[in-house]
């Protein structure tokens, strides 16, 4: 499969704040790192750049459709609630 750049964005949500504080955004960059690692070799996937606002996130992808799809899926789970990112995303 062919590999291209991808612009994803979640939707923005109007009553809900997915980063509140500084501590949630930290989590939600780590989470990065983390949906990486757990994509493994397999899916390469990469951020060429991203931004976080408080209520959606922005990413340029590198890598075919498919995993990049992959990649967007793993975020979107961890940021749902920043709350499910615990101490260890944040570091």
């Amino acid at each position: 499969m062919e590999k291209h750049f991808y612009h994803f964005a979640t939707k923005g949500l109007e009553d809900d704040i997915l980063f509140g504080s500084v501590e949630g955004f930290i989590a939600g960059m780590n989470r990065i790192a983390l949906c990486l690692c757990r994509l493994g070799k397999e899916h390469l996937v990469i951020v060429i750049c991203f931004c976080l606002m408080d209520n959606h996130v922005h990413f340029i992808l590198y890598g075919t459709e498919e995993d990049c799809i992959l990649f967007m899926e793993n975020y979107k789970q961890g940021t749902i609630c920043p709350e499910r990112f615990g101490e260890s995303a944040i570091g």
